[in-house]
Formats: structure tokens, sequence, C-alpha cells
């Protein structure tokens, strides 16, 4: 397969101790997230042992054993509230092509576009303004389908839910969406698709009517606190942040082996409170940054969005491998390319680390990544 990348060799030497309407393709089991064939026609890769047989159950000593990469399957979750009409920047945007919902789009492009046989593609965008009213409740509704079904060769698809939708307006119900999205992983069970999510949103979620704390004492995303107070607005509750909610949402869809990647496009140093939920999402996520002041990806400019997707996609498409199913590995002690010693980088920039030993990731960054392209690479791993 032309994006499969050279053969992997993994030799293990064990230790002791060790939106649910999705489109599938007819006569695929593998559920409603399912991507389907890839657009060249070939299979999707096998996560099981290269040699056809069962993946085996548990680590065996000296046993050669090949990685292979999983069929990747990315849901991006959108903000396409009002505030997505600024510039990166937080100021107003004097023309719409300098928006943060332009930025994000170009962004996407970019990661995307040519790239349509590494991994399948599909989008949740909220709210769904296109019945946007005069209410709270209709700007904070979140449509029951998913946008744009999980495919191969989606890039383009993508880009079109962009152009094809009216400016961004409304508010910000985070929580709602995400919650769509893990309606529909809990209903897999498919271990031999690596599946994630990209949350891309500008601000603090709100859209609960109860939330926790209750009005007025909870946090107003609103620059008019009056807002908030129920004396003053019946629908006070709406507008205050929804953090908690939407924690539990991201907690969700990561316990369904799901990782969660948190790209805020925001300029809040007046707010820091917004600044540390979407710290606490990223966290909650399973792929927050390791280095840096903040634990979501903060961009602030076109640029260092552009190359925050890039990051994420590449990291998720060409830099994780994975042992096949039902290994399971409790540390690794070292890691060679075409022979030569990796070091490992827990702080994720250039090096390699172990993302998810439950499910055998292994992911490489920076030179690493480059360099695993086109080698072959070897592990030592410590079972359990």
């Amino acid at each position: 397969m032309r994006h499969l990348l050279a053969t992997l060799g993994l030799i293990l030497l064990a230790g002791c101790g060790a939106r649910t309407d999705l489109d599938v393709a007819p006569g695929r089991d593998a559920g409603p997230f399912d991507a389907g064939p890839r657009p060249d026609g070939g299979a999707a890769p096998d996560a099981g042992d290269v040699d056809g047989g069962p993946p085996p159950p548990e680590c065996v000593p000296e046993a050669p054993v090949v990685l292979a990469r999983r069929r990747v399957e990315l849901l991006f979750v959108i903000d396409r509230s009002s505030s997505m009409t600024s510039r990166p920047d937080g100021e107003p945007a004097s023309d719409p092509i300098d928006s943060r919902w332009i930025a994000l789009r170009e962004a996407l492009r970019g990661a995307l576009i040519g790239r349509d046989d590494d991994f399948g593609v599909g989008a949740i965008f909220y709210p769904d303004t296109a019945i946007f009213g005069g209410s709270i409740e209709l700007a904070c509704s979140v449509r029951e389908e998913i946008d744009l079904p999980v495919a191969f060769g989606n890039g383009e698809a993508l880009i079109a839910e962009f152009e094809a939708r009216s400016p961004p307006q409304g508010a910000t119900p985070t929580a709602v969406a995400l919650e769509q999205a893990d309606r529909l992983f809990s209903s897999l069970d498919d271990r031999e698709v690596a599946r994630f999510v990209v949350l891309a949103t500008d601000g603090g979620p709100n859209c609960n009517p109860t939330p926790e704390p209750a009005p007025p004492a909870c946090v107003c995303v609103s620059t008019e606190p009056l807002v908030c107070d129920p004396a003053e607005n019946p629908a006070a509750g709406y507008y205050c942040l929804d953090d908690a909610r939407s924690v539990r949402a991201v907690q969700r869809i990561a316990n369904d082996d799901v990782p969660v990647f948190v790209i805020g496009i925001t300029d809040e140093e007046d707010r820091p409170e917004l600044r540390a939920t979407l710290d606490s999402l990223a966290v909650a996520g399973g792929r927050p940054q390791t280095s840096g002041p903040t634990r979501y990806y903060d961009v602030r400019n076109a640029e260092q969005l552009a190359q925050a997707m890039s990051v994420v996609t590449d990291s998720i498409s060409r830099c994780t491998f994975y042992l096949p199913v039902g290994w399971q590995i409790a540390e690794v002690e070292e890691l060679t390319i075409d022979g030569n010693p990796v070091p490992r980088d827990r702080t994720r920039t250039d090096g390699w680390d172990l993302t998810d030993p439950e499910r055998g990731e292994l992911t490489l960054y920076g030179s690493a990544c480059d360099a695993g392209a086109t080698a072959t690479l070897r592990a030592l791993p410590v079972c359990r």
C-alpha cells in the first residue's frame, strides 16, 4: 500500500513481571465508524499477525513480531460559534478571510489534502446554526447525526463542509458535541482500528441549563456578567462555563480507547479559567502536550494553527506504531531505527515515547519520526 511505511521488525525479548448514522461499506463489520476501503481500492492494513495467523495472546520470549499500522480513523469536533468570526489573536476581523473559521479551514486543507489514504476523516460541527433562531436553546443546538461520515478520501469533502456553511454563529455547546461522539464510540469494540478525536475550539464551553456550580456562583463566559444572574436572566445557566460536563465527556471518549487532542484557538490572557478548562480537556483526552506552558495546543495565529494541525495529524498517521492486538507491554527499554539507538523523550519533542501501553502504542517525534518513515524499528519491551 502506497503509504504503508517500510516493514517494521520488532524483536521482543520478554522479561518477567510483567451523530451515529455513519456510512459502512457493504460486507464490512468493523462497526459504524469503519472508514471503508482505501481510495486506491486496496485493503486496509491488518492489525493481526502479518502471516495471517491469530495475534499472540501474550508476549513470547525471543519471538520476532512485525509491527503493523492499524487503520486510522479521525473525527474532528469543530467549534463554529460566533466568536470564530474573530481573528486568531482575538481581535475583530475586518475581513472574513482573516477569521479563526477560515484559518481553521486552511489549516485542515494543508494537513489533509493529498493524504487521503493516510486516514479516514469525519466531522461534527457545533452548534447546528442551520436552525439558529432567537432563543438560547436554538443557539446551543447540536445535530443528532454526524455532519460528515468518516471515510477515506474525505479531505476535500471536509473543506467543502466549511465552504457550504453560513458564517459561524451561536453559542459553544462543546459538551453536547462531545457526547454525540461518545455515543458513537461507546458502541464500538473493534481494537483493530486506531481512532482519534481532534477538538478544535476557540473558547470556554457553555450551553448547560444546569451548570456546576449553579448561577450566579458559576464562572460566566460572557463579558456581561449580569446574563449569568438568574435574577436578571431566566436562562442564566446557559451562559455559565460548562467545564465539568465537557471534561466528563472527553474522559468517556478516552475510556473507549479513543484519544482526544485539543487545539485551542484563543488569546484569553485575561481569562485564565478558560485556559484552565482547555488544559483539563487536553489532559482528560490522554494526548496533552508535555512541553510548553499549556497542555492543549495553544495557537494565536494562522501559522501556529496550521503547524499544530500538522503535528497532530502527522503523529497519528506517520509516526505511531502498534504491536499486534493481544500484546500487553509494561515498558519499552530501548528502541533502534536501522540499528541506531533512539533516545526516549518524555517531552515528546525529538525521540520516542510509549503513548499507550494498553494498546501497545509507541510514537516517534521530531527527527525520529522522519527517520522511521523508511526504516526498520526494533524494540526491547518488558511484558506484563
